[in-house]
């Protein structure tokens, strides 16, 4: 069908129906009628989807009206459907048949209105390479607005341009239609533009993303996207998307519409006269025309035209769009074809549950989760000193108590002195009594007398430093900076004890450690240097760091079974509360598993165990 000839003897033939004040109930049969005759078929059926009710395609008309007509058409209903549902998606569907081609075109509506498809049946001798490009015309001559004010559905008698403009639009779909790439039509319109508008320039801008990009300009073809020319000539385009409408510079008495963008680029590019068209396409705007003049300004009939070219072309433009961005656009076709039942509304709950268990699936077997093998655990220190009682004695002071921080030679205790004190000054009188009669001997010359009394003088010196360190030891001191873990004395002031009974424990706090009890059935899930966190039961909200350092290589029997010791190192500095002894539970790293095998691994391998044979 290509011609324009065909399609302007469609628009007459259907000027001259409404002309003769056909009934409206009529219309669907000489509309139908007329459609087929320019489609060149054999038959053609007015259809109209109702997809919630039985059968889904409602037949208002078909032509001719014989009895072979009505036969051809219900043995084929089956296929009329299938290309029909094509053309809901399409606008324009084609199905080959040996029967004979089937082909189909949308009639668009702009309101709430059930979609109308023309089906139509050609002759098996008829080329289907002749009657898409005849169906794809077709579709752009029956979504005219004339022919949409002819089928009642929109608009008023003077909504749309004249059959003069009519003609100079088909003209122009005439010179776009052999381009088969989206830059090349984008060129083409805008070159065609410019001669029949007498234009300057004339650009197109197309949306990318969420803003409307330059694409082409009218004898250009090549032009700088980061010009400050294009950039405000998108802004322009911007503009009357925006505002989603047609927009003239300068502004018509009466109009308030916002033309600031379209103020800066006419003085800024010395354009006196701009027009701004929107392209739009199922309810949005898709991309903007935009017109320069030198001379006159535009006029109410050219706006309708440039209004009409936008809605005709942007179908076109939106196909070959897509088409260069194939992958794309194939995997988005094949997501809304092949996956429609499943993605559509229907059978919600039952798609929700579906979906609610591929995704419990996919979580419990392929996302992997941290895994932690769990171990109970004690406090524990490299350097504890046991304080012993250093001689008899009676308990006189005690200094400390459990739990107190000592320093190095810190006084913990001392005990009763008196009775060493009076040792001390025996041994000290004995010694001088000694000294004092050899002294007197030497002087008067009795070596022998003065060697008799310097044995009993060396005697005594010997017993009075015995009795010193024995006053010395009965202070106890802190060998080093620590903590009192055990020796809580206070209660026991002027008690006996012996030589050796344990009094304190002190334990140097900078040397602690973690001490895990692992059982067998987890020591295998645990490396060294393997992060560990760990929590003390008398303070649970609160987790520290360690890692792994050691694992004793043997097992110790306990109540609950064989164990592993595995020594852990302090990640940082222990806090002033922790003491030696104190216990909790820790959680060492041990990877990444799914929550399935962390759920089942212990039932596993006791059936394991059970069933082995």
């Amino acid at each position: 069908m290509g011609a324009t000839p065909e399609i302007l003897g469609l628009a007459e033939s259907l000027r001259r129906l409404d002309g003769a004040g056909v009934p409206a109930d009529r219309r669907p049969g000489l509309l139908i009628e007329a459609l087929t005759k320019a489609a060149g078929a054999e038959a053609g059926l007015l259809l109209e989807h109702q997809p919630r009710k039985s059968p889904r395609w409602l037949g208002l008309a078909f032509w001719p009206s014989t009895e072979a007509t009505s036969t051809t058409i219900k043995s084929r209903a089956t296929q009329v459907e299938e290309v029909c549902d094509t053309c809901l998606r399409e606008a324009v569907g084609l199905l080959q048949n040996a029967a004979g081609p089937l082909g189909a075109v949308r009639i668009e509506s702009s309101d709430a209105a059930a979609p109308v498809t023309a089906a139509f049946i050609f002759s098996p001798e008829s080329d289907a390479a002749e009657i898409r490009p005849a169906l794809q015309w077709l579709h752009v001559a029956v979504n005219t607005p004339p022919l949409r004010q002819l089928m009642g559905r929109e608009g008023g008698p003077n909504a749309g341009p004249g059959l003069p403009q009519l003609v100079s639009v088909l003209d122009l779909l005439v010179a776009l239609n052999a381009q088969k790439k989206f830059l090349g039509l984008a060129m083409a319109c805008c070159n065609e533009l410019c001669a029949q508008m007498r234009a300057t320039r004339v650009t197109l801008g197309w949306k990318q993303g969420d803003y409307l990009r330059l694409k082409a300009a009218s004898h250009m073809e090549r032009f700088e996207k980061k010009m400050e020319a294009v950039r405000s000539l998108e802004a322009a385009m911007e503009e009357a998307a925006d505002q989603d409408r047609e927009i003239l510079w300068p502004l018509p008495t009466g109009d308030t519409a916002i033309t600031r963008c379209h103020e800066f680029y006419a003085r800024q590019q010395d354009s006196p006269h701009l027009a701004t068209v929107p392209i739009r396409l199922e309810g949005g705007v898709r991309g903007a025309l935009c017109l320069e003049r030198a001379g006159e300004g535009f006029s109410s009939g050219e706006l309708r035209t440039l209004r009409l070219v936008g809605d005709l072309i942007g179908r076109r433009l939106e196909e070959l769009y897509s088409r260069d961005h194939r992958i794309r656009t194939r995997l988005r076709e094949l997501v809304r074809t092949r996956f429609a039942p499943v993605l559509g509304y229907e059978h919600t709950g039952a798609k929700l549950l579906g979906i609610g268990g591929a995704l419990l699936l996919v979580v419990l077997f392929l996302i992997p989760f941290p895994y932690r093998v769990e171990a109970p655990f004690s406090l524990r220190t490299l350097a504890i000193a046991h304080m012993p009682a250093p001689s008899d004695g009676y308990i006189k002071e005690v200094r400390v108590n459990v739990g107190d921080s000592v320093q190095e030679n810190q006084i913990l205790l001392t005990l009763d002195d008196r009775e060493l004190k009076l040792q001390e000054l025996d041994a000290i009188a004995r010694v001088n009594e000694h000294k004092g009669a050899a002294l007197q001997a030497q002087l008067e010359n009795k070596i022998g007398q003065m060697r008799v009394e310097l044995a009993p003088a060396e005697q005594a010196r010997a017993q009075l430093e015995l009795t010193r360190y024995q006053l010395e030891r009965s202070i106890l001191r802190a060998p080093f900076a620590g903590l009192v873990v055990s020796g809580d004395l206070k209660e026991k002031l002027g008690a006996p004890v012996k030589k050796g009974d344990p009094l304190f424990k002190v334990a140097r706090i900078q040397d602690l450690y973690v001490e895990l009890k692992v059982n067998e059935k987890d020591i295998h899930e645990i490396r060294e240097g393997a992060p560990a966190w760990i929590a003390f039961a008398g303070r649970p909200s609160l987790k520290f760091p360690v890692n792994v350092e050691r694992i004793e290589p043997a097992a110790m029997a306990e109540e609950q079974g064989n164990v592993f010791n595995v020594r852990c190192r302090l990640a940082e500095p222990p806090p002033a509360w922790w003491r030696p002894g104190m216990t909790g539970v820790a959680k060492v790293s041990a990877g990444w598993r799914s929550l399935f095998w962390i759920g089942t691994h212990r039932a596993i391998d006791f059936l394991r165990l059970k069933l082995w044979w």
